[in-house]
């Protein structure tokens, strides 16, 4: 007996993390509808299971619905949906609406728990569906204990997991203890995103198209394989996702054009098809804003080839040109006193703070000015083990008063 274990398919998502190609990725995640279908016929599953989250909520349009139930309907083989959390049982549920009335022959929404069995495999279904989305109670619990082995049991939640400390106390918990005690050949679980094995008998199939860059082993569905009751499940991951969500890491180091060089050799051998590729790149290191120019005309040469790609430059510190620094602050007598004030908390020598008080009073500032040695002074600063402020957060500040200010333009 074959089956393909699927969940969290998140139709009618806003795809808000990724607004400039939101269309593609919501159209995407239809489309691995109709590859889960091809799958289901090749390798000649007798069944297909999605465990919980065909939508992202109950407040789908009907048209997205019938969508949803067109392509469902051209698969080969039964498809069984247990409602998740997102598209939960119960009032207001989108599986009591119009858009399922007319359900196609081989879809079977099991909105109640109860067995379903399967005469041609010899398998019995036991459905947990979702009835609200937050709840402390066990889906799996109504699940009956049976002493004899005639037929494969298979359940089908969606939620967390108790001892593992997958999510939270009203998380819809499951027991995978109380499961196993029931002597169930294998357990299809839904919510979580990534692939995972919890146990030989267990598993989370993951989402088939991921959804953000934060889910790491996202876009696969599960063959699952047994032989007969109580034999061993065979579990085999199947990469059906058509986009790749990539995060990478580059330093700027060095002299800029090794950096540049570097960075676009990284893009270049990055992916085999860009144009379905997602990537974020975090810049860290120091950089001087003729580099990051030079960063955002590079970037523009790789995005016509790229789906979308974001940069995040939070983990950069500003290479400050004091001169620059000294010019723009020079007709702004409140940043003045506070680049000298930060100035004279990165010298140590006395000779160096009274030089950079002289800044101040050079300037004409004088002590009509507000008085922020006082200030810094008195205040709660960021300080290291030796009790000092250190370079990098001098910098940091300086480039956070820079941006607050609409000062130099990185």
């Amino acid at each position: 007996m074959r089956f393909i274990h699927t969940a969290d398919w998140q139709i009618g998502m806003k795809a808000a993390n990724v607004p400039q190609v939101a269309d593609k990725v919501r159209m995407a995640r239809l489309e691995v509808i109709d590859r889960i279908g091809r799958l289901a016929e090749e390798r000649e599953a007798d069944f297909v299971v999605v465990a919980g989250d065909v939508f992202e909520h109950n407040q789908v349009g009907r048209q997205c619905a019938r969508d949803v139930l067109r392509r469902l309907g051209s698969y080969p083989v039964d498809v069984y949906i247990v409602p998740g959390n997102h598209d939960c049982a119960g009032a207001g549920s989108i599986y009591t609406t119009s858009a399922f009335l007319d359900t196609p022959s081989n879809v079977h929404v099991l909105i109640e728990r109860e067995p379903v069995v399967i005469e041609r495999p010899g398998v019995t279904l036991y459905p947990c569906p979702v009835t609200q989305k937050r709840t402390m109670l066990d889906p799996t619990d109504w699940i009956p204990s049976e002493s004899s082995m005639n037929t494969i049991r298979i359940a089908v939640a969606h939620g967390s997991v108790r001892e593992l400390g997958i999510g939270d106390p009203d998380d819809n918990p499951i027991s995978l203890a109380a499961v196993a005690s029931k002597r169930i050949d294998y357990l299809a679980l839904g919510h979580w995103h990534s692939t995972m094995m919890l146990s030989s008998r267990a598993y989370y199939s993951g989402t088939p198209e991921q959804t953000s860059f934060s889910e790491r082993d996202s876009g696969n569905v599960l063959v699952v394989s047994i032989d007969r009751p109580g034999s061993e499940p065979v579990i085999e991951p199947v990469r059906v996702g058509k986009l790749a969500w990539v995060e990478i890491e580059h330093e700027l180091t060095g002299p800029w054009q090794d950096s540049l060089g570097r960075l676009r050799d990284t893009l270049d051998c990055l992916s085999s098809d860009p144009s379905n590729t997602l990537l974020r790149l975090r810049l860290t290191g120091i950089s001087d804003g003729e580099t990051l120019a030079k960063v955002d005309d590079l970037l523009d040469d790789f995005r016509p080839a790229f789906l979308h790609i974001d940069v995040n430059k939070s983990g950069l510190l500003l290479d400050i040109d004091e001169d620059k620094l000294s010019e723009w602050a020079s007709t702004r007598p409140l940043a003045w006193a506070v680049v000298s004030d930060l100035r004279r908390l990165m010298r140590q020598s006395a000779a160096d703070e009274a030089a950079a008080a002289f800044d101040i009073e050079d300037a004409g500032l004088g002590d009509s000015q507000v008085d922020l040695a006082e200030v810094l002074e008195n205040a709660k600063l960021p300080e290291d083990e030796d009790w000092k402020i250190t370079r990098e957060e001098v910098q940091a500040a300086l480039a956070e008063m820079l941006k607050a200010l609409g000062g130099i333009s990185r």
